[in-house]
């Protein structure tokens, strides 16, 4: 085989068994920690629970006090601009999902399509040689730009809605606490972000089958 070629052969089998399997690591990495940042997220989790809570309160239909009623209202109307935040934050880790999907497949398929020009001998050696080098350092810079730029994204988004939340959560509970301390029913634990079957699996590159030539 032309020493070239043996090359090349080399850094489609380092692509296939190191980069794009690293890449994919780093993927699972950042839906996992992102996960765990949105369902930790305990002024969110608050929140829900406060708006709840106030929401029973005022289909019970006993709060008479207009003052108390307006707070209650306010304080309920925080689940359904919640739930649009996590419609919100669902297109979001979708639009991630679909990006690096994408790529991954492209750049796997692309690493695959290498090995059968090495064997049609249809790009010259130094050319497919350069070709793949170019292809790693794309995959490195996904692995170490774009996917660490979702998970800030996702941070970015969970910072802006608990600055827009949980303040104002706290605010109007302790006003209705203040104002009428048996207005409110027990505070019942919830989740804020409602988890989509899939939401979280690892969507990774896809190995080669074989590398004879």
């Amino acid at each position: 085989m032309d020493p070239i070629f043996r090359k090349c052969l080399k850094a489609i089998e380092h692509i296939n068994n190191n980069s794009l399997p690293t890449m994919g690591t780093a993927y699972k990495n950042y839906l996992e920690s992102s996960k765990n940042r949105v369902e930790n997220s305990d002024c969110l989790n608050e929140t829900k629970a406060y708006a709840v809570a106030a929401d029973k309160s005022l289909d019970s239909g006993y709060i008479d006090n207009s003052n108390v009623k307006a707070l209650l209202s306010e304080l309920a109307g925080l689940d359904r601009r919640l739930q649009l935040k996590s419609k919100d934050l669902h297109e979001l880790f979708a639009h991630n999902e679909s990006r690096y999907k994408n790529v991954a497949k492209k750049m796997a398929r692309q690493n695959k399509h290498f090995l059968y020009e090495m064997k049609n001998g249809t790009t010259p050696a130094q050319e497919l040689l350069q070709e793949i080098v170019q292809l790693g350092k794309s995959i490195q810079q996904i692995t170490n730009e774009e996917i660490p730029n979702y998970k800030r994204e996702i941070e970015n988004f969970l910072k802006k809605t608990e600055n827009s939340f949980c303040e104002s959560a706290s605010r109007l509970h302790d006003k209705i606490i203040k104002m009428d301390p048996g207005t409110l029913p027990r505070i019942q634990p919830q989740e804020w972000f409602y988890l989509q079957h899939g939401l979280f699996e690892r969507k990774g590159a896809f190995e080669l089958d074989s590398y004879e030539v």
